[in-house]
């Protein structure tokens, strides 16, 4: 299913102010640009291992029919904003939240039909990306990220900045091992 960033997150879920500290500079901004490239890169190195978001955004998922299942990715999940889908004659329209619910299970959402309702029929003229889910995920805000995954990314950018001992790299993915989602079959 692919799934777009339609609005960034706000924020990062590490403060240039807390990077500096980790790395001793709070008295200088002679690095504070590489510094912020670090700390997007880390953040990205940590989404990436996890399969979450940190900080709240908004995301488009778009799929080519109705499944008895639908799991958003990158929990976890705020809310969904909206379900669209092209109607047989081709228009977009908005599906009621009457028609399917949202729910999770093993720490990821999903949306799925509700009882007693059936998925709309789409449009036969084209096969792809007939439906779309427009929905936030992340934490929140950056005070809300967990201290652990927040503490990964100052060893990630740590590690970034110095180039010292590749073991720092382990330690930052064992520390975001227990939240890291995992594949389900």
């Amino acid at each position: 299913m692919p799934l777009t960033i339609t609005t960034q997150a706000a924020e990062k879920p590490v403060s240039l102010d807390e990077a500096k500290r980790q790395l001793s500079m709070e008295d200088t901004t002679d690095a504070d640009v590489l510094i912020a490239s670090h700390i997007a890169a880390a953040t990205s190195h940590a989404e990436t291992i996890l399969g979450r978001a940190l900080v709240a955004r908004t995301y488009t998922a778009t799929l080519d029919c109705w499944l008895d299942c639908i799991w958003l990715q990158m929990p976890p999940l705020g809310v969904v904003n909206s379900v669209k889908y092209d109607d047989v004659d081709g228009a977009e329209q908005t599906l009621a939240t009457s028609v399917y619910e949202v729910g999770e299970r093993f720490g990821q959402a999903f949306v799925k039909l509700a009882p007693n309702q059936s998925w709309p029929d789409l449009d036969n003229t084209k096969s792809l990306d007939r439906i779309r889910i427009e929905y936030t995920a992340g934490y929140g805000d950056a005070d809300a990220v967990p201290d652990d995954i927040k503490h990964a990314i100052l060893l990630l950018i740590k590690y970034y900045f110095d180039e010292v001992d590749s073991k720092i790299i382990d330690t930052a993915e064992s520390m975001l091992n227990p939240y890291r989602v995992w594949e389900l079959a």
